[in-house]
Formats: structure tokens, sequence, C-alpha cells
């Protein structure tokens, strides 16, 4: 049940356009308790969706 980092960042821009299977968020969950530079990845590309849709806000 074990996901690689590429594996994980796949699944971390997915879940960006689409909600994660149980088995794949489990899998995901799980790697980004271990892996601190997935878990970072996560956190900026969930920034970069805030800041698009503040930015996308202000335009109307």
């Amino acid at each position: 049940m074990k996901m690689s980092c590429k594996e994980a960042t796949y699944a971390i821009s997915d879940r960006l356009d689409r909600k994660l299977g149980p088995i794949e968020w489990l899998k995901l969950r799980t790697h980004l308790f271990i892996c601190h530079y997935c878990r970072d990845f996560a956190k900026q590309t969930q920034f970069m969706r805030v800041m698009v849709r503040a930015a996308r806000r202000r335009r109307h």
C-alpha cells in the first residue's frame, strides 16, 4: 500500500480537480504523514489554489 513521491504529487494535483477514492486518499494521507517534501508540496499547491481563486474574485 506504499505510495512513491511521484505518485503522491500526481494524487495531490488530481485532488484539486476531483475527489480521490477512499484507498487513494488513505495512501496519500499515509505518505504525507511520512514525507515532509510531499507535505510541503501539498501546502504550496493549496496556497496557489487559494491565491488564484482570490485573484479571480478581485477581477469580477
